[in-house]
């Protein structure tokens, strides 16, 4: 930000309007963003939204508690499928995240799923948009890329962040196809 404007992330998030669904499987009622109602009905295996402006990524994330890799070949309908869904591990608790959610997707040589993320090897690229949007059922998280690396299949990373200008700093990172990362931290 320039001299007198609010630092990006500062502001304080109002609660969102949460509208009740029943669950398919279990006819239990579930409060949710009015966004994912028709989605979760559809597919309860839902658990957010990833968006990258300006690049292709516009996809549910899916999981699956039974399988984690259920869906690396199948799409949001649960049909087989070459590009899979972009889908976080099965353990994770999207809900009350941890300071890394991994989240898995495909480098689809036709440019979709997680292709277009090669681009961000280019500083330029994620200087000129680095906002993701990955927004839960239940609430909308907008983080900024900070970093971002290729590497072999097998690596070990460790990243820090501090807590600046009331901005919660988490550590979030994309792995595609295991061989390229995109880290980001949390803005709201």
């Amino acid at each position: 930000p320039t001299v007198g404007e609010e630092p990006v992330g500062t502001e304080e998030p109002t609660a969102p309007q949460l509208v009740e669904v029943t669950d398919p499987e279990t006819g239990e009622t579930v409060s949710l963003l009015p966004e994912f109602a028709d989605l979760y009905v559809k597919n309860n295996d839902i658990v957010g939204w990833l968006t990258v402006p300006g690049t292709k990524i516009d996809y549910p994330v899916m999981q699956s508690q039974e399988d984690p890799d259920y869906y690396l070949y199948r799409n949001f309908d649960k049909a087989d499928s070459t590009r899979g869904s972009i889908y976080a591990w099965g353990a994770a608790d999207i809900n009350a995240p941890s300071d890394n959610i991994t989240l898995f997707g495909h480098n689809m040589a036709d440019g979709s799923m997680f292709a277009c993320l090669n681009a961000y090897t280019s500083k330029a690229a994620w200087e000129n948009n680095s906002l993701i949007f990955f927004d839960t059922l239940y609430e909308y998280h907008t983080y900024k890329i900070f970093a971002v690396f290729k590497t072999s299949a097998i690596f070990s990373v460790s990243v820090v962040c501090r807590q600046k200008l009331r901005i919660k700093i988490s550590v979030t990172a994309f792995y595609i196809n295991t061989v390229k990362a995109c880290f980001f931290c949390k803005l709201r």
